[in-house]
């Protein structure tokens, strides 16, 4: 059983108002990804590309280690980036070398990279969240708008 409780017309006109806004931020989201898209990349903008995101993301890449510590931070950045080009080649027949693969390969390194909970079901919860709301929606943005600054 439903109940009418207030003004109904007022109500659908919100609801109006509200799917007009909707399909607006579905255009203008359609149109950065036809940019990203359309934008061809190097290797060496790739790079670039990679790297401001991981340093805003992970923090800074020593580029020349001066101990054990160092090194290691280097060495998970540097295999962070293999992985990220190896995403990269692998959707180029899907997305081509543009700016927008750029982004899926780094968001789909950065959403999908190993974490260590103890409890694995709320560990995906968490994890859902973070790609909604947290963290990882934070760094998808922040690709996004790395890359339609190259």
């Amino acid at each position: 059983v439903a109940h009418h409780v207030g003004d109904v017309k007022r109500r659908i006109e919100e609801a109006k108002a509200a799917l007009k806004l909707y399909g607006h931020a579905l255009d203008s989201t359609r149109e950065v990804i036809d940019h990203l898209a359309a934008r061809e990349v190097t290797k060496e903008t790739v790079q670039r590309f990679f790297l401001e995101c991981y340093t805003r993301d992970v923090g800074p890449v020593p580029v020349e280690p001066r101990d054990e510590k160092e090194q290691r931070k280097r060495d998970k950045a540097m295999d962070a980036c293999n992985e990220v080009f190896s995403r990269f080649d692998s959707d180029r027949r899907l997305a081509g070398t543009t700016a927008w693969n750029a982004v899926n390969a780094y968001t789909g390194w950065s959403q999908h990279r190993p974490v260590r909970f103890k409890d694995g079901s709320a560990a995906q919860e968490r994890r859902n969240a973070s790609k909604l709301f947290g963290t990882e929606a934070a760094r998808g943005m922040t690709a996004l708008s790395v890359a339609l600054s190259l």
